[in-house]
């Protein structure tokens, strides 16, 4: 009989002490987030690439020399940064191109860097080489 009531007196204990001796308390205060859009990411994670502070000017500019790499006919390009929002973009075709081929390939800069880089009002300049 003592066995029962000690097995019974422990069982209730162990249940007890599983629920976490929850008392309701509800003065808990959560942490939220911080409203940057990012879920709180741009305090805790400064260096991931999806951060907006994570890009400065110098990375920005070399995104755009790696990007133009892929752009056939362009032959050498200059990127400035103006006012922190504008870029301006030169770029060197072949002279033998005609006037609708070059600006074919200005076009396609235009869309290829402001796909990469929203953040910047992009105007793309073009010179002929030779």
């Amino acid at each position: 009989m003592w066995k029962k009531c000690f097995l019974l007196l422990m069982s209730v204990v162990v249940m007890w002490i599983f629920t976490g001796c929850n008392a309701e308390d509800n003065n808990v205060q959560m942490k939220k987030y911080e409203n940057d859009g990012y879920l709180g990411l741009t305090k805790s994670l400064p260096n991931m690439p999806t951060n907006p502070t994570y890009h400065n000017y110098r990375k920005d500019t070399e995104l755009v020399k790696q990007s133009l790499k892929g752009i056939d006919d362009v032959i050498n390009s200059t990127v400035t940064i103006t006012n922190g929002v504008n870029m301006v973009i030169t770029i060197q075709v072949p002279n033998h191109l005609s006037k609708q081929e070059a600006r074919q390939i200005e076009q396609k800069v235009y869309k290829e860097i402001t796909k990469q880089l929203p953040r910047y009002e992009v105007s793309v300049r073009r010179n002929k080489s030779g």
